[in-house]
């Protein structure tokens, strides 16, 4: 499975701003867990549902880490 930092630096390369990827990367996962949630209704994927929220805590991470960023560099 690929990491979300993997994904983000795809998209970048075709042609997205940091920013741009970040948000197509964080759709796209929000919407394969609602993906995986629902099909988990009929036949439960624990290993699936276990992947995609270990990607979602990675891209939260992220998500976080860039929000810290820029709070440093508009204050400075």
């Amino acid at each position: 499975m690929r990491t979300a930092k993997q994904d983000i630096r795809t998209v970048e390369s075709w042609g997205y701003s940091r920013s741009e990827a970040l948000e197509f990367v964080t759709r796209r996962a929000v919407a394969d867990a609602r993906r995986i949630a629902e099909e988990s209704r009929v036949t439960p994927d624990l290993a699936a549902l276990e992947q995609q929220l270990a990607y979602l805590a990675e891209l939260r991470a992220i998500c976080l880490a860039s929000m810290s960023r820029q709070r440093f560099v508009s204050h400075a």
